[in-house]
């Protein structure tokens, strides 16, 4: 038993980073190819892809994390650590000092703005809804 609790708890960890930083990723390439979410419309392939995707490797990592309680606080924490990736990679030109100092503020004002436009509401929504679908997979499969 202590076995299954220790190998637990590191394997969940790492399946949330993985989630976070793959996600990150995702919406990153969407912001810098210029075609942005906007978290209501859903109406063009540019913006149903991305989503799509997430919704995919989010039904994947429910099915790696099996249990109800950890599927509720992955997507959490997965999308905590999501918005702070992507973030950090929008506002790195301010962050490493490669941007004006003028320019600073605006940049990571921007940077917060159109991650609040990306992400919501669809992105959570798609995080919990794929987690949940992976989650009965999991248990309606194995």
């Amino acid at each position: 038993m202590s076995d299954e609790i220790t190998w637990t708890k590191p394997r969940t960890v790492l399946v949330v980073i993985a989630w976070s930083i793959i996600s990150a990723s995702i919406m990153l390439n969407v912001f810098l190819s210029g075609s942005q979410i906007v978290g209501y419309a859903f109406w063009s392939i540019s913006t149903a892809l991305p989503i799509l995707m997430l919704f995919f490797i989010s039904v994947f990592v429910g099915m790696l994390l099996e249990d109800i309680k950890s599927i509720v606080l992955g997507v959490f924490e997965a999308l905590a650590l999501t918005i702070l990736l992507t973030y950090v990679g929008m506002a790195l030109p301010a962050l490493v000092g490669n941007a004006p100092s003028i320019y600073v503020n605006a940049i990571y004002a921007d940077a917060m703005y159109d991650i609040f436009r990306m992400f919501f509401p669809l992105i959570p929504l798609s995080f919990l809804m794929g987690a949940a679908v992976g989650g009965f997979l999991a248990d309606w499969l194995f």
